[in-house]
């Protein structure tokens, strides 16, 4: 398992020559083509466990040293990205990335994806109408400024044929109308301590018959959402836990856990009336705190409370090195090689004593 160094220059000579189970530690830069290989590990520079979503670090990218500028439609399973702002707001497309292979891995990553045109755009879709994915992992991403604003069809992290999947300790900000969303067939996901902040709604559970989504009649089942914080909603239709069954039955299983449901914004409200689907248990109400969320700061004071991600608190201080090893005495040393040179002295005498004993 060889580390690769690559450049945005030469990132396509270097993915040619890594093999599965290899890291390529990416430059500082704009890469405008982001080539793929199974396996292959594409860690940024500068990467750091937590920094996406600590203080203001990785909002709109700030403080990120290797960017992306092209769709990451992710087609190679077992790929690993680490420490990379994605950014497309130059971009035409609607999709950010197409996530069509399992056990992808997305760790400290940002994504900035509001088009300077105006145009519509959705964050990262996991599966498509004829892939199912599975074992796809999001820790800690920042999600800044997606979908055309007011835009009533625009999803973040669109869970469209997927199964299996984690998202862990992301922060969703100005998310769309569908920051969260199970739709039309996701089955047994998990979302653990999201923070969906300033969206058009937050949480959506749904299913559908509807042939232009490329997946077959379904509902999605057994996913959970739990130790969030869902707030600061801005339209006013729009809730922060939804369901939608579109021609189908509602689906079984699906629940939301131990999460802090805040409106605090011009959302219709916390929860839909009517919603059918899914199980609600241990909400509260309650203000975060956040120190200054529209600048992207989601920095929490006090003690932990369970809600949303514990980074959120500041860094964990990590533990002190251990001490370094005790300096010998050079007088030590000196002794310790006098009496190995006696000890080899003393045989020798007593060799030369056998040999010639008078």
């Amino acid at each position: 398992m060889a580390v690769l160094n690559a450049t945005p220059g030469d990132i396509s000579l270097i993915v040619g020559r890594a093999l599965p189970g290899d890291t390529i530690t990416l430059g500082q830069g704009t890469y405008t083509a982001f080539p793929q290989k199974a396996g292959v590990t594409y860690q940024a520079y500068d990467w750091a466990p937590g920094r996406a979503i600590t203080g203001t670090t990785g909002y709109l990218g700030g403080g990120f040293g290797v960017r992306v500028t092209t769709p990451l439609n992710l087609n190679q399973p077992g790929m690993v990205l680490r420490g990379i702002h994605h950014d497309t707001r130059g971009l035409g497309t609607i999709n950010a990335g197409v996530l069509t292979a399992s056990n992808i891995t997305l760790e400290d990553h940002v994504l900035t994806a509001r088009r300077t045109d105006g145009g519509r755009m959705i964050g990262y879709t996991f599966g498509s109408g004829a892939i199912r994915v599975s074992g796809i992992r999001v820790l800690r991403l920042r999600l800044n400024r997606v979908g055309k604003v007011n835009e009533q069809g625009d999803h973040a992290l669109y869970m469209k044929n997927c199964t299996g999947c984690l998202i862990e300790d992301p922060i969703l900000h100005d998310a769309g109308r569908f920051p969260i969303h199970f739709y039309p067939n996701a089955d047994n996901n998990e979302v653990v301590r999201p923070v969906v902040w300033g969206s058009m709604g937050a949480v959506v559970f749904s299913g559908a018959n509807d042939p232009s989504t490329g997946v077959a009649a379904g509902a999605s089942e057994n996913n959970t959402v739990r130790n969030g914080i869902l707030g600061n909603g801005t339209y006013a239709r729009g809730y922060l836990i939804e369901s939608q069954w579109d021609g189908v039955a509602p689906g079984a299983g699906n629940r939301v856990v131990d999460t802090n449901v805040t409106v605090a914004g011009g959302s219709a409200g916390r929860i839909e009336p009517g919603l059918t689907g899914v199980t609600l248990t241990g909400l509260v109400d309650l203000d975060p705190g956040f120190r200054n969320p529209a600048n992207g700061d989601f920095t929490r004071t006090g003690t932990y409370d369970g809600y949303g991600p514990p980074q959120l608190f500041g860094s964990v201080t990590p533990p002190p090195p251990p001490p370094p090893p005790h300096s010998e005495d050079p007088r030590d040393v000196l002794l310790r090689a006098l009496k190995t040179d006696l000890i080899g002295l003393r045989a020798k005498v007593d060799e030369a004593l056998l040999r010639f004993p008078n």
